[in-house]
């Protein structure tokens, strides 16, 4: 399995796609690592070229995160006097992966000035229509608003 990593390139802005994806998904060891460069290349390849390489990066670790995350989840989880082997903490741990990465991702594309409508945010939020300014003169409307609103995700 081929292991490509320099640490030096880790941050997920790099150009070396290999090492700033790894570092996302802290795949990091060579002597054990979760996905080889074939399956990351891969999974990199198929981002949209337009997009910044942070965001391509992003959407790469997040597609691999997800990947792992169904590796492990699909394996038994099992046990011995000698042995124990945790598939299943390890599946949930590459799911809390995928959540972290994906609202990484979704900054991201915002700063990028993507379209998030759908996304999640505030879609409401009132505010008090009247006040005082620091001279006493009451400014604005005689009723007052409301702080509340909806958060979606």
């Amino acid at each position: 399995m081929a292991f490509s990593y320099d640490e030096d390139n880790s941050n997920i802005e790099n150009p070396d796609y290999l090492s700033a994806i790894r570092a996302a998904l802290q795949d990091t060891t060579p002597t054990a690592p979760e996905l080889s460069d074939g399956e990351i290349a891969a999974q990199y390849g198929s981002t949209d070229a337009n997009d910044t390489q942070r965001v391509r990066n992003l959407s790469a670790s997040l597609k691999c995160a997800r990947l792992l995350a169904r590796r492990y989840a699909r394996q038994a989880t099992f046990a011995s006097p000698e042995l124990s082997v945790q598939y299943g903490a390890r599946a949930q741990a590459f799911e809390a992966v995928v959540a972290d990465i994906a609202d990484e991702l979704q900054v991201a594309r915002a700063e990028d000035g993507a379209d998030t409508a759908g996304a999640g945010g505030i879609l409401y939020a009132g505010r008090q229509t009247a006040f005082v300014d620091a001279t006493g003169a009451a400014l604005g409307a005689a009723g007052g608003g409301t702080l509340g609103g909806y958060l979606t995700h």
